[in-house]
C-alpha cells in the first residue's frame, strides 16, 4: 500500500539538478542565429530564474519580430533550438553534470516515505 503523500519536491533542471556549461544560452544563440540571423540576440537578456519562454520573447522582441507572431515563432524556436542544445551538451562533456550533492539528496528523498518528486521547470519540454 502507498503510503500518503506528505512532502512534494519540485525541482528546477538549470544550476539546482544539473550545471551545463552554459549549454542552453550557446544553443539559444545558434536557434536564433539560424533562424533570424541575429548573432546577438541574448546579449542583454537575463536568462537566470526565467522560462525559456520568457527569454526568447525578450530577444524577439528586442530584434523586432511582429509581437502577432510570437507565439508561432515560439514554436519555431524551440524546434530549432533542442537539436543545438543537443549538439552543446555533446561540446560540453567534462564540463558539465550534476550539481554537486544532488545525486545523494535524491537518493534520500527518493527513500523517505510520503515524499514525492517532480520538476517544476520553465526550461522547453524537448530541452528539459
Amino acid at each position: 500500500m502507498n503510503s500518503p503523500v506528505s512532502i512534494v519536491v519540485l525541482w528546477d533542471i538549470d544550476n539546482t539538478l544539473l550545471y551545463t556549461g552554459g549549454a542552453g544560452s550557446r544553443a539559444m544563440a545558434r536557434a536564433f542565429v539560424e533562424l533570424y540571423g541575429a548573432s546577438d540576440a541574448f546579449k542583454r537578456i537575463e536568462f537566470s530564474g526565467r522560462t525559456d519562454t520568457a527569454i526568447f520573447f525578450d530577444a524577439a522582441r528586442a530584434h523586432g519580430l511582429p509581437e502577432a507572431e510570437l507565439m508561432f515563432e515560439r514554436d519555431r524556436f524551440r524546434e530549432a533550438y533542442v537539436p543545438h542544445l543537443q549538439s552543446a551538451l555533446i561540446e560540453s562533456d567534462g564540463s558539465g553534470g550534476l550539481m554537486p550533492g544532488v545525486g545523494e539528496l535524491l537518493d534520500e528523498l527518493a527513500r523517505q516515505d510520503g515524499v514525492r518528486m517532480g520538476l517544476g521547470t520553465g526550461n522547453f519540454r524537448g530541452g528539459g
